[in-house]
């Protein structure tokens, strides 16, 4: 169990889904409360929730604890910061990256 004090908002943290319901997933991530993550963030592309109790996901920390005591977690930012950070070390070791382009904005794609 993390100790109150070592939990700190906008790090990524591992947890154990411990229930899903219709519109959350609740998380163990060994702190003195549970997470909650809307389950819009799990929906893949068949529109179905796709993890289920036991599954092991990183999560970021948003909130240490909300209006029902639970502490807020998002999936899908864990999962953009962990993707920068991969790209942001290829970039420092100048190899190339291989992507989809998805928009195009203002100065670039």
């Amino acid at each position: 169990m993390q100790h109150a004090d070592s939990l700190r908002e906008g790090e990524i943290v591992q947890g154990h889904i411990i229930k899903v319901n219709r519109d959350s997933v609740i998380v163990d991530i060994g702190y003195k409360s549970e997470g909650v993550i809307p389950a819009s963030e799990f929906i893949d592309t068949t529109g179905k929730v796709n993890v289920q109790p036991g599954d092991v996901v990183d999560v970021l920390v948003e909130a240490k604890e909300n209006d029902q005591g639970l502490v807020a977690l998002s999936k899908e930012k864990a999962d953009k910061l962990k993707v920068w950070d991969e790209i942001s070390a290829a970039c420092e070791r100048d190899e190339l990256i291989e992507g989809t382009i998805t928009a195009r904005v203002k100065g670039g794609l």
